[in-house]
């Protein structure tokens, strides 16, 4: 989860290096490598210091600039700045396209910027959360860590209670509602590459995206799940999906049971040969 990712970065020293680098840069943006190409994020919020201060994901982004191609089409769900947006945006090119998906109203406004600052034009961005039904939700930041912006999470409006500082409703859609207005009543666009981050709403994500799942025979999921761990995991062996973890120090990815995977780290779910999608 990136509460447990970003934590271990902030402690005073490190905070105050971070403000002063950006005092005495004019806040140059943050440099972040994606395969031969260089993304550029400004330097707001928690995931762009964790970037600067630490390797802040740095496995998951080696295995994104190797399975990403031209020409793919690419979901970041959960995408908060554009870290993954951006990189997938420079790696699919083009003849690629990238569909990004961010509920908070401040975050997407800065992943907004990050788009314009890398000048993609073949990004989607989607001020929305995707679920299993179409409606509203309560957005929530962590109550024990209402200042790390890199750590939201959602509830229904009837279980949500009331609403405290730092709460905002927020529309959903589905993954399948949503393509399907895209197709226009044609087949459903076939997706090769899925970046899930929701901080523990991943079941309801896929629940809602099943017609997406059948329609993309290629598909590979890269995936953290912090709850609902033995659904998501039936849900996707229901689709003939088999579960890895990454080893990036080897390169390679490793076959792994789907909830002792999820309880490690991030989950990597892929029904063909998983030598075929790094090759």
């Amino acid at each position: 989860m990136l509460k447990h990712a970003l934590l271990p970065v902030w402690d005073p020293f490190t905070h105050v290096c971070w403000v002063s680098r950006n005092a005495l840069t004019n806040r140059r943006p943050v440099r972040v490598p994606a395969g031969s190409e260089m993304v550029l994020l400004h330097p707001e919020g928690q995931i762009a210091e964790a970037l600067w201060v630490s390797g802040f994901e740095a496995a998951e982004r080696k295995l994104v600039a190797r399975v990403a191609r031209p020409g793919m089409r690419v979901l970041n769900i959960g995408a908060n700045i554009g870290l993954y947006t951006a990189m997938a945006a420079k790696l699919v090119g083009p003849t690629g396209e990238v569909h990004a998906f961010e509920p908070s109203t401040s975050t997407f406004v800065r992943l907004k910027r990050n788009m314009r600052l890398n000048n993609l034009t073949n990004v989607l961005l989607n001020n929305v959360a995707l679920s299993d039904a179409t409606g509203r939700l309560i957005l929530r930041s962590d109550p024990k860590n209402r200042a790390m912006d890199g750590h939201r999470f959602v509830e229904s409006m009837a279980e949500s209670g009331a609403m405290t500082v730092g709460d905002e409703v927020i529309d959903c859609d589905t993954l399948d509602m949503y393509f399907s207005r895209i197709a226009g009543g044609k087949l459903l666009p076939t997706i090769d590459l899925m970046i899930m981050d929701v901080e523990g709403a991943e079941w309801a994500v896929l629940k809602g995206a099943t017609r997406v799942l059948k329609a993309s025979t290629n598909l590979l999921i890269l995936l953290e799940c912090s709850q609902n761990r033995e659904e998501v995991g039936e849900l996707l062996s229901k689709e003939n999906f088999r579960f890895y973890a990454w080893n990036s120090v080897v390169s390679r990815l490793e076959s792994v049971g789907f909830v002792p995977g999820a309880a490690s780290g991030a989950v990597i779910a892929y029904r063909g040969n998983p030598d075929e999608c790094l090759s």
